[in-house]
């Protein structure tokens, strides 16, 4: 019994003493300055020009937190990609789908030229089209937005 402890003694300390002496020295290095970082280039605006087509959006009916006040409307949403931008300029219009009169609605609900007006929601990356005024007639008709980046 003896004999193997000492065996796993020895065992023990010979290899301590092999990964112990490979162990290298920690360098230094002279001082060397890095330079900064070059200035990250001006990202083109892929966006530009393009125009988008969104179908099938149904007038609904409700309670608009943004202008505080029930309303008829059709949303795009989850479309972070496309509207996170308050400098992005876009041109909204709209048609039902029985129509094939495109109308462009006001871009603020308090400057509003006509019945409608839209917004965009940067933190939440949705586009609205309210009516000015509570619209049955609208309720439940089908429309297509189309959006393009100028």
């Amino acid at each position: 019994m003896n004999v193997i402890l000492i065996r796993a003694i020895i065992v023990t300390i010979s290899a301590t003493l092999i990964f112990a002496s490979c162990k290298k020295g920690v360098e230094t290095l002279p001082n060397v300055i890095t330079p900064p970082p070059p200035p990250a280039l001006p990202r083109a605006d892929t966006l530009s020009g393009r125009e988008f087509f969104f179908s099938n959006l149904i007038w609904v009916q409700g309670y608009d937190d943004e202008v505080e006040t029930n309303t008829v409307s059709i949303r795009i949403d989850n479309r972070a990609d496309l509207f996170n931008s308050s400098t992005r300029k876009l041109e909204v219009s709209f048609r039902i789908d029985s129509s094939s009169v495109w109308i462009y609605p006001g871009t603020s609900y308090h400057y509003a030229s006509g019945d409608f007006f839209h917004y965009t929601n940067l933190f939440r990356g949705y586009l609205v089209i309210l009516t000015n005024h509570l619209d049955p007639d609208l309720i439940g008709k089908k429309s297509t937005v189309r959006v393009k980046f100028l």
